[in-house]
């Protein structure tokens, strides 16, 4: 409701993944009761204490004095040697530092978990040996009533939680009766059948901290899903970190800010986003540091170019892409500035059209130096990178078209070995891992390299001479520059004459 209210503004971008824990949460407690939580809370302290007091029985010392359901225990150089042996009891301490353990009970806990814990401390001893009480800090304790709404104090059955529940979900539109526009993404791909297992011992019950070695059979399933997924899709690598669909979005906008910074463009920080997207879009934008220009939609939900005609347009950039976007956007935008650093790459054709048309052309040598709002974007400042001159353009959107990523397409599939989106090659050759396949110009990678158009020229020359010996080993190479091979045909023209 905040992100459809405030958009960019929104302090986050929670979704329903998030919003179905909240869910669960507050169905415990209706079913428990202000009672039944208490009584819960009680066990969980009272086998936190108890464990204590075995711990201190040993000799060891507990931290803090007063806790609720989580202990530190003062271990020394006995760290490695206690954590192992609690391996040994099927439990996992947690490391603190390097002298001490940390342990943390819940509901589940049984009594043979603590003595349990107690023979990997060195101590043999019966949870009936020791008396519960409470080591809660007093200063926290709560004396006023809590959860007093009448649905917290309900018939606690199973069928009357059903039924309540089924009531709920009656007053909303539902997935089984209608289609929901928003908050969909995390349930509706998942039907029942595949949502059972999640409940399965086998995979509910681990621990998110177990060492790697306990959670070999995850590894094998994450392995071979990723592997499956980048076939069928294509992509180089999947992530399996769960993700919502506004956290979706979230990891997207920082892979395209970190790939935009690792190429300098540190002034590619505007998104634009249709008003019709879904009210996590922006928020996800704003939490990467990007400015959120937003974009009129039409009825069917397609970007409104007319939306344009009302604003003033920056394109920064001198290709053929920035060119063609000038070209567009035009004859529908308010005003249309180009900015570029250079001449122009783009076709001659396009070229002098843009000269012909209405657009600003401020080039060479400008570059924008800044964007500015408060809310919106509002002004693009650049500056001449010889004069030092300023100019501040007013802007409600923002167009970046510079730069290109190459797509090796088929060829990483040759076996090549591939970094960088480049080609590892030998600089002395310029032959790949692959016999017999030589690469030069961008596309080739190793230490040291210059991108320039000479170094690209000298490794095409390089890599042509190895490739002829590579046909024919019985070629010879000679070494050397082009001033050496004029040099030796004028030696040869003059012996033959």
């Amino acid at each position: 409701r905040e992100q459809h209210i405030r958009r960019e503004k929104a302090t986050s971008n929670i979704c329903t993944a998030q919003v179905l824990l909240a869910v669960m949460a507050s169905m415990y407690a209706v079913f428990h009761g202000p009672q039944g939580l208490k009584a819960i809370a009680q066990q969980v302290h009272r086998k936190t204490v108890l464990l204590a007091k075995g711990l201190e029985k040993l000799g060891y010392k507990v931290e803090p004095e007063t806790f609720f359901d989580t202990i530190t225990v003062e271990v020394g150089h006995m760290q490695g040697l206690v954590m192992r042996a609690a391996v040994a009891e099927g439990v996992n301490l947690r490391k603190v530092g390097e002298t001490k353990v940390g342990i943390a009970l819940d509901e589940r806990t049984r009594p043979a978990t603590l003595e349990a814990v107690w023979r990997a401390f060195g101590g043999k001893y019966k949870v009936s040996e020791f008396e519960a009480d409470y080591r809660l800090p007093t200063d926290l304790l709560r004396t006023s009533e809590y959860l007093t709404h009448p649905i917290f104090h309900m018939n606690r059955a199973e069928s009357e939680m059903t039924r309540y529940i089924r009531r709920l979900s009656d007053r909303d539109l539902a997935l089984d009766r209608a289609m929901i526009p928003l908050g969909s993404c995390t349930m509706k791909l998942n039907a029942t059948a595949e949502m059972l297992p999640i409940t399965w011992p086998e995979f509910s019950d681990i621990h998110p901290f177990v060492p790697a070695d306990q959670a070999l059979g995850y590894k094998e399933m994450i392995d071979d899903l990723s592997e499956k997924l980048c076939a069928v899709t294509g992509y180089d690598a999947i992530s399996m970190q769960p993700n919502s669909g506004a956290q979706g979005e979230y990891a997207g906008l920082l892979t395209i800010r970190a790939y935009h910074l690792s190429r300098g463009d540190t002034h590619r920080t505007v998104c634009l986003i249709p008003t019709s997207a879904h009210g996590t879009n922006p928020a996800s934008a704003q939490m990467v540091g990007m400015t959120v220009v937003p974009v009129k939609s039409k009825d069917n939900g397609d970007v409104d170019l007319d939306d344009f005609r009302a604003k003033d347009v920056v394109v920064v950039g001198g290709g053929d892409s920035a060119v063609d976007w000038a070209l567009a956007v035009a004859p529908l935008a308010r005003s249309t500035t180009l900015v570029h650093r250079s001449k122009f790459r783009a076709h001659e054709r396009s070229v002098q059209q843009l000269h012909e048309s209405p657009v600003t052309l401020y080039y060479p040598f400008y570059e924008v130096k800044a964007v500015r709002g408060s809310t919106w974007l509002e002004e693009v400042v650049i500056h001449q990178t010889r004069t030092g001159e300023e100019r501040v353009l007013p802007a409600q959107a923002l167009i970046i078209a510079i730069g290109f990523a190459a797509d090796l397409g088929p060829l990483k599939t040759w076996g090549l070995t591939i970094e960088r989106n480049g080609i590892v090659v030998d600089p002395h050759t310029m032959s790949t891992g692959l016999p017999g396949v030589f690469a030069a110009g961008d596309v080739a990678v190793y230490p040291g390299k210059f991108k320039l158009i000479a170094t690209g020229v000298a490794e095409a020359i390089t890599a042509v001479n190895h490739a002829v010996v590579h046909l024919d080993p019985s070629a010879r190479l000679d070494a050397g520059h082009s001033t050496a091979v004029m040099e030796k045909r004028e030696r040869a023209t003059a012996t033959t004459s």
